[in-house]
């Protein structure tokens, strides 16, 4: 009885265990209690070792602290053997630490061991129940070493080397998603995806079950408008304040949609609605999964046992085999053997770091005290891979949001507050963003604060009761409370409430609507906990997703997908909620497409040059828009057999699908020498280029594969008549039509085009567009301009003399332009306007979603519902005149020829950048630029009008000055010259500085920046691709460039000079956008002109008709369009969205005279 006595006073003691804080480990106070099975005790001599000593079976509560909150576990022991494990109470989420409160007592209880593997994705669940049973089995007296499983360190076997096509490392989303793309694409191409963990899904489990998506069938079916690769580009930068890596974000979410609805094909179940993505963004909508994580789980699950693939769990890949610099195979580990996997081409998806307390530590200090909420085998196996390979890392930070001390979500505030009781976020943006926020405060030390205002304080007094938020009477109570200074939080309150009161906001960007005031007591203090749930710094990756070195290179059969290369896009933060799976399953899936491409292109490279039956395969890389492509020619006893593009950078939905098409056509027509894809010209003749090298190195004779075109004989076809035939079908062709079409029915016309498409250069251009009013205007509060204030601006912004009775003809008209485009469908971005020039606040710019591809879509659309007489691939070769009039054409189509008659002919052929001719004759300072335009612009107008002794206007070419790659520039406000020496403003528009540079001796020009801007990736990005270089030193950078280093020094000394004394540094540069030169190292870009369009012009009166040499109209001739334009801009454009602006107004303006011609 002694004995028994003494057993209860040993449990009635309080034991301390440890807890998680969030700042300090803190003991938390667990009270023990024993229920003892009332069995008789059969006197005996007591067994020399008994483990435990006890004679009976006991069980032992204890309450522990699992992921959500107290877990009450029993402890069953008899005889030194654990009977049972029963979770009597948690509150664990249900799908993650749920399946740990019976997985983990089942496994302790088998193993009889407490020290059992835990739950894949349940860590805090699974080790707080063994800590109970480890206490339970300490209460009890038992030797703990028994009960600890001592694995034994077990010698791998060495397995037979296997080869495969691809390897893919890691089965979450992304891992999975390139798998069964690869799996869906092409099933002749083998692969194998190893997973370190026993289950598949990564992080999914622990998501919110958010996917973000530019459309999906439940988009449609509840009427939301999709949105673009463009629309997040934009939304990126803006609520980021970074540069983001646009090619990638095009690439990767360009297959949101195709994506989302696989999923929805395959069973995946969402809520009924979307949601967006931020509150501050209308446009990015995203939908909920039924159930969330653990819904996404339970999916992927189920699609993998439904659809089997070569998939090992527990099999952790240890090293990268690599040839040279290239990657081949991975060397794997799984419970009893190693072995190696070659392939051609290797995946990594392996997820972040945040598992892994040593790369926290290196690369995300500030965090690595948050709670972590990662999966577990996110311990960074991709940056311990590739460390031997020199390879970049990009991004930085962790994903994740603010917590409770119970990491469960705050109670609702807008009031978040340091240790000094001191705002310093903005407490409705994004959880990243509030979360770096909180790191950078003192000590971490962050608390959430909020009034009794709220209509429902469940969540508040919910959390009080839990024990994770306090209540105070007062302000001062609440400071005392939470130990801050109550002055400094008495002092933020009142600035808070007041700005509120006076409807401003709050500061930090916080909207007013948005900011709730503390004035209502009882007051509420919540403690504040970093919470992280993934990372962002990541391995450097291309927009094929390839991973590249230290010096931009790309490592030859290494890709990376999922959250390893996430900081290629994000960053620092993200700017909305379901991105991330959205970026892991879209990332995934253009991983799997890169290795086919790859994967074809390794297959291709070992059969290239060697002839088997007489079929031979040459591969040949050439230079496309975009960049290197890489062309596959197959010749079978001289046939043109297949021709493949392997690899190309070409831009979506203009030079991409030449990429497919000219392929097709050069199989077909059996030449190299086929027309070209309109509006692609670049990218066809690349491919053109590559197939005429392949046919030389086949030895073939070239003439049979050159396109002879045989001089057809054009049938005589009957003479047509109409009111008004418009030569030209693009935008302002098209709005001329459909200004007639809107306006009189009963008058009859004729759009003749003659390339095989609509448009003209409307799908290379921005896609902004001014107007002087607009329901975006009225939608953001913005006052209206006139056409007055565009004349005004012209005629300040260049000093020059302008036709304003034209430009209030064509202006005027934009508002009701923008209303006919928008009656039609036309997709404008809702509450956006952007000013056309930061020098002028009253004119502002629409944009299209989509830029020039999106408006080029829609105009295609609108034709295709509402049909008019629009003849493709007809040209006007002749203007018929009567006298002095001009009454009609003659045009040619692929078959006959044939006049049409009309009483009014409008001119609406485009320019002349596409002739050299023509470039040569009337802007030969620009002849050596980059021609940018359509193809179409070959100076037709000029060509129908040279007998009518039509006067020429303006002078110069549209376009911008650009990188060597034909891109932006790198951000800069210091150009010279090759002297050293600045010679224009350069924050003035492209057409401006272009002529600036042409005038330059050789037209030699190069922007230099410092290192002073907080973001460096734009010149780091440019440096690495070869189109920037970097020196330590300005004489170094003269000396790289080759111009004179006094000149320069002297340039950038007064430049600099200037700047600090807050003036201008010449030629008009506002000091404020100015930058001066002074840390290295230094940065500089050659600079070439880009030509999107040409100046010199038909002269037109107001009326848009055609005037001759001496002044007088010639009759029944218009002209509109870019044609035209050098009446209004002379020999350059004063800002952004004038051109898409000036083609729709002059175009509706044109058809308005026709009309008005015809009633005369």
């Amino acid at each position: 009885m002694k004995k028994l006595a003494s057993v209860f006073v040993m449990l009635s003691m309080v034991l301390g265990v440890t807890g998680c804080g969030n700042k300090t480990e803190e003991v938390a106070k667990q009270e023990v209690t024993q229920t003892v099975v009332e069995e008789p005790v059969v006197e005996e001599p007591v067994a020399e070792e008994p483990t435990p000593e006890v004679a009976t079976s006991t069980k032992y509560n204890k309450t522990v602290k699992g992921f959500r909150g107290d877990i009450e576990v029993e402890t069953e022991i008899a005889d030194g053997k654990i009977i049972s494990v029963n979770v009597l109470k948690h509150a664990e989420t249900p799908g993650i630490g749920e399946l740990a409160t019976t997985e983990i007592p089942a496994d302790i209880v088998e193993s009889q061991s407490y020290t059992v593997d835990g739950v894949t994705g349940a860590t805090f669940t699974s080790n707080a129940i063994k800590e109970a049973v480890r206490l339970s089995l300490e209460e009890a007296g038992a030797d703990l070493s028994k009960y600890e499983i001592q694995k034994e360190e077990e010698e791998l076997t060495q397995a037979e080397t296997e080869t495969t096509d691809v390897v893919i490392v890691g089965a979450g989303l992304s891992g999975l998603m390139a798998a069964y793309e690869i799996y869906e694409t092409d099933p002749n191409i083998n692969f194998i995806l190893v997973e370190k963990l026993d289950k598949i899904g990564g992080a999914i489990l622990l998501s919110g079950g958010n996917i973000y998506a530019t459309s999906s069938s439940v988009h449609e079916e509840i009427g939301v408008a999709p949105s673009t690769t463009q629309d997040i580009a934009e939304w990126f930068e803006q609520s980021t304040g970074e540069d983001i890596n646009d090619d990638i974000v095009h690439s990767v979410f360009s297959k949101s949609e195709e994506t989302l609805n696989m999923f929805i094909e395959d069973g995946l179940t969402f809520k009924d609605s979307t949601s967006l993505s931020n509150q501050y963004n209308d446009k990015l909508q995203q939908i909920t999964v039924d159930g969330k994580g653990a819904g996404m789980q339970a999916f992927l699950e189920k699609m993998v046992a439904e659809n089997p693939i070569d998939l090992r769990f527990n099999t952790t890949a240890t090293e990268l085999i690599t040839d040279g610099t290239s990657v081949t195979g991975i060397v794997v580990e799984n419970e009893t053997s190693t072995y190696e996997i070659k392939a051609d081409v290797v995946i990594l998806a392996t997820g972040g770091f945040g598992s892994s307390p040593e790369m926290m530590e290196q690369y995300a200090p500030e965090y690595a005290d948050g709670f972590m909420f990662t999966n577990p085998g996110a311990e960074g196996d991709g940056f311990t891979l590739t460390e031997d390979l020199n390879v970049n890392k990009v991004g930085y930070g962790t994903m994740g949001a603010l917590a409770a001390s119970d990491r469960g979500g705050l109670f609702p505030t807008s009031f978040l507050i340091n240790a000094n009781g001191q705002r310093f976020v903005n407490e409705k943006t994004t959880g990243p963003y509030s979360q770096r926020a909180a790191a950078e405060q003192p000590d971490q030390i962050v608390f959430a604060l909020a009034d009794s205002s709220a209509e429902d304080l469940t969540p508040y007094e919910t959390a009080v009761e839990k024990g994770t938020a306090q209540k105070y009477d007062t302000i001062e109570d609440m400071a005392k409370g939470i130990n801050v200074d109550v002055e400094n939080l008495t002092k933020e309150i009142e600035a808070y409430n007041l700005a509120v009161a006076n409807n401003q906001s709050p500061e930090f960007d916080l909207p007013v609507d948005k900011a709730t005031p503390l004035l209502k007591a009882p007051f509420y203090a919540q403690e504040v906990i970093i919470r992280v749930n993934g990372t962002f710094t990541s391995i450097e990756i291309n927009e094929k997703l390839q991973v590249v070195n230290a010096d931009g290179e790309i490592i030859d059969g290494l890709v990376a997908a999922g959250e390893i290369t996430i900081g290629n896009i994000y960053t620092k933060r993200t700017p909305g909620s379901g991105f991330g799976i959205s970026y892991a399953g879209s990332s995934g899936r253009v991983a799997g497409q890169t290795a086919i491409e790859m994967f074809k292109a390794g297959e291709a490279q070992e059969n290239s040059n060697e002839t088997s039956n007489d079929t031979t395969k040459y591969i040949q890389k050439v230079k496309g828009f975009g960049g290197e492509m890489e062309v596959e020619t197959e010749i079978t006893d001289g046939k043109i057999v297949a021709v493949n593009v392997l690899k190309h950078a070409e831009t979506p939905g203009i030079g991409e699908p030449a990429t497919t098409k000219l392929p097709a056509n050069i199989i077909e027509a059996q030449n190299y020498n086929v027309d070209g894809i309109t509006g692609a010209t670049f990218t066809s003749n690349a491919i053109k280029e590559a197939v005429n090298l392949s046919l030389k190195e086949a030895g073939v004779d070239l003439s049979k594969y050159e396109v002879q075109k045989e001089e057809v004989e054009l049938t005589q076809a009957e003479t047509e008549t109409t009111d008004v035939v418009i030569v030209g079908a693009g935008m302002s062709g098209l709005l001329a039509a459909y200004e007639i079409y809107e306006t009189d029915p009963d008058v009859n016309f004729i759009v003749v085009e003659k390339l095989d498409k609509i448009g003209g250069s409307i799908g290379t251009a921005s896609g902004v567009m001014y107007t002087g009013n607009s329901p975006m205007h009225e939608a953001t509060g913005t006052a209206p301009s006139t056409s007055q204030d565009i004349v005004e601006w012209f005629e300040e912004a260049t000093g020059e003399d302008y036709n304003d009775d034209l430009i209030h003809t064509v202006f005027s008209q934009s508002e009701g332009t923008v209303d006919m485009l928008l009656d039609y469908g036309a997709p404008f971005v809702e509450n956006k306007l952007s000013l056309t020039t930061p020098y002028n606040d009253k004119l502002h710019y629409i944009s299209t979603e989509g830029g020039g591809a999106g408006l080029q879509a829609f105009l295609e659309e609108m034709v295709a519902k509402n049909p008019i007489d629009l003849r493709l691939n007809t040209e006007a070769t002749q203007l018929i005149t009567t006298g002095d009039a001009v009454t009609g054409i003659i045009v040619e189509d692929e078959t006959s020829t044939y006049e049409i008659y009309a009483d009014t002919v409008i001119l609406a052929t485009g320019g002349f950048g596409s002739n050299p001719e023509m470039m040569e004759q009337y802007a030969p300072e620009y002849v050596d630029g980059f021609i940018f335009t359509n193809p179409g612009a070959t100076g037709d107008g000029f060509t129908l009008t040279e007998d009518l002794d039509v006067n020429k206007i303006g002078y110069g070419t549209m376009g911008p000055i650009a990188a060597p790659d034909k891109r932006g520039l790198i951000p800069s406000s210091f150009m010279i010259n090759e002297n050293g020496q600045r010679f224009v403003n350069e924050k003035t528009t492209g057409p401006f500085s272009q002529r600036a540079v042409a005038e330059q001796p050789q037209q030699i020009a190069f922007v230099i920046a410092d290192s002073s801007a907080e973001d460096l990736t734009a010149y780091e990005t440019a440096y690495e691709k070869g189109t920037a270089e970097k020196y330590d030193t300005i004489k170094e950078l003269a000396e790289g460039i080759n111009v004179d280093l006094k000149n320069l020094t002297k340039e950038i000394e007064s430049y600099n000079l200037a700047v600090s004394n807050n003036q201008s540094p010449g030629f008009d540069l506002p000091v404020e956008k100015a930058t001066p030169i002074l840390k290295a190292p230094f940065y500089v870009q050659d600079v070439v002109i880009r030509v999107n369009g040409t100046f010199t012009s038909l002269e037109i009166n107001d009326k848009l008709q055609v005037v001759n040499a001496d002044g007088e109209v010639i009759d029944g001739l218009i002209a509109t369009g870019e044609l035209t334009v050098g009446n209004v801009y002379m020999n350059r454009t004063p800002g952004s969205g004038y051109g898409i602006s000036y083609a729709g107004n002059s175009g509706r303006a044109a058809g308005q005279t026709a009309l008005e011609m015809i009633e005369d």
